[in-house]
């Protein structure tokens, strides 16, 4: 993977130049997002959070 970003970045005509490939990440994403998630929100997370579900109600 990074040897073709590697040979994009080095041959890209101009700015902004996509390659797209098929890769198959390793496991699902609803599961790696999960994983790197802290088991407390931040305080801003947090505020967020509370204002969003106050906005609900």
């Amino acid at each position: 993977m990074l040897e073709l970003g590697l040979r994009v970045l080095a041959g890209a005509a101009s700015f902004g130049t996509r390659v797209d490939f098929d890769l198959e990440w390793p496991v699902p994403l609803r599961e790696a997002y999960r994983a790197w998630q802290p088991a407390e929100p931040s305080p801003i997370v947090r505020k967020l959070i509370e204002a969003r579900r106050g906005s609900n109600a």
